[in-house]
């Protein structure tokens, strides 16, 4: 199997109104290993990093087969994404941005979606990514995720 030779890492880094308040690593999902290795067999794969979802429900924990979160409830395009520049190789960093007149509740999970069917609506695209994280969001807050993903 590809991920016991290629590991795929994904990491998330949370700031809070400029403050990085969080790190964590989070699940690659099975749909994303799927089109890695499709590469090989000549397939041009369609999981360019889009969104991220918010969701609310932690029930039942993120597993790799997911195709979509438990209870998503909103979504943010990339502000920014790129490759790392050398002397790292391997890795994509991309940028989410939530104001503070979005998303005040309490988030419990997190997705990344791509492809090119990735679009606003809700549970559109390729789940990349699933992790839970319980934090409460309001007014007061502006949050940067950052999400990174490394093949090595």
């Amino acid at each position: 199997m590809i991920k016991n030779k290629i590991k795929v890492n994904g990491k998330f880094e949370i700031f809070e109104n400029g403050n990085k308040i969080k790190e964590f690593n989070n699940l690659i999902t099975e749909l994303l290993l799927d089109e890695m290795i499709g590469i090989l067999a000549g397939y041009i794969p369609n999981i360019d990093i889009r969104y991220l979802a918010i969701g609310l429900d932690p029930v039942p924990a993120p597993a790799a087969s997911d195709t979509s979160l438990n209870d998503e409830e909103e979504r943010y395009y990339f502000i920014a994404r790129g490759l790392t520049a050398p002397p790292v190789y391997g890795e994509i960093v991309t940028d989410f941005y939530i104001s503070s007149g979005e998303g005040n509740f309490t988030i419990e999970e997190l997705g990344i979606f791509g492809g090119n069917n990735a679009t606003l609506a809700l549970g559109s695209g390729t789940l990349i990514s699933h992790v839970l994280w319980n934090y409460t969001k309001t007014s007061a807050v502006e949050l940067l995720i950052r999400y990174t993903v490394t093949l090595s």
